[in-house]
């Protein structure tokens, strides 16, 4: 006698079996979206309480929360990678660019910090523009996300631009620096200004003499202190004019120099402009 055997699924606490009783696979389509995108990476380790574990996984209470885009006629129809995907989901759910290099940010340099034993690519040294596109570059990225910044807050009429400092030669210091012009007009909104490490290392000497000593620090009340991580105001005249400057002084890591931190430095700097321009509050 023959055992009828009937296919069924089983699952742990990691899997879940659907069924969409939308007749179009309404549902079903929008959660494919959802859940092959980098924002469910970013929602779920944001809210999970496994994923950050050594064993990651997601409990079905928590997959069950990841939020899906409206459903839309043809939604899935052009999508051939997961940077289509990614660009849908994106539009579906009305995220801005700076949102979105939240999330990128976050999945690229914090989740692989977060999980043990996998290399994370923010501890590589950045890339220099000798060779490819400067506007790719980490450093030439930083300076555009932070001048964006600046602008608006202040205005896009405002001469803000950006010089990033390059070593001549292959043999790279441990530190990169850039320099934000808060008032230069006429001037590219990037420059790259390479130079040979001693001439480099001449310029480090020089900011530090004149922004980081104790007592111009003391006198003036340029510069702060640092330990892996430099900003100092700094002034040189060009021509008639006065160029008043923010030197950004970080490791040779990329995760020093991502678009996410650009904007949180660029937001700290403008907030600190603001407070020094306000006037101070009559105490009684």
């Amino acid at each position: 006698m023959e055992v009828p055997f009937e296919w069924g699924v089983v699952c742990t606490q990691s899997y879940i079996s659907v069924r969409d009783l939308d007749r179009n696979g309404a549902n079903i389509k929008a959660a494919w979206l959802a859940y092959n995108s980098l924002l469910a990476a970013y929602f779920l380790t944001a809210t999970s309480s496994r994923i950050p574990h050594y064993r990651q996984e997601g409990l079905v209470e928590e997959m069950l929360d990841v939020p899906l885009p409206p459903y839309s006629e043809g939604m899935l129809d052009d999508i051939h990678s997961l940077a289509d995907v990614d660009a849908h989901i994106r539009d579906a759910v009305r995220l801005t660019e700076a949102q979105w290099v939240l999330v990128e940010d976050f999945v690229k340099f914090v989740i692989p910090e977060a999980m043990r034993g996998r290399a994370s690519e923010g501890r590589l040294a950045t890339t220099r523009s000798r060779g490819i596109s400067r506007e790719v570059s980490e450093l030439s990225e930083y300076a555009r996300f932070f001048t964006r910044v600046l602008k608006a807050t202040f205005g896009k009429d405002k001469a803000v631009c950006a010089t990033v400092f390059e070593e001549s030669d292959i043999e790279y210091l441990p530190v990169r620096m850039l320099a934000v012009h808060l008032d230069w007009p006429g001037r590219k909104p990037l420059e790259v200004e390479t130079m040979d490490k001693s001439g480099l290392f001449t310029k480090l000497r020089l900011l530090y003499q004149d922004a980081l000593s104790p007592k111009n620090r003391a006198s003036s009340g340029e510069g702060l202190g640092f330990q892996r991580v430099a900003f100092l105001f700094h002034s040189h005249v060009e021509g008639k004019r006065r160029i008043p400057s923010l030197y950004i002084i970080k490791p040779d890591q990329r995760r020093y120099w991502t678009r996410s931190l650009a904007m949180r430095d660029a937001d700290q700097l403008a907030g600190a402009i603001l407070r020094t321009a306000s006037p101070k509050r009559a105490t009684s």
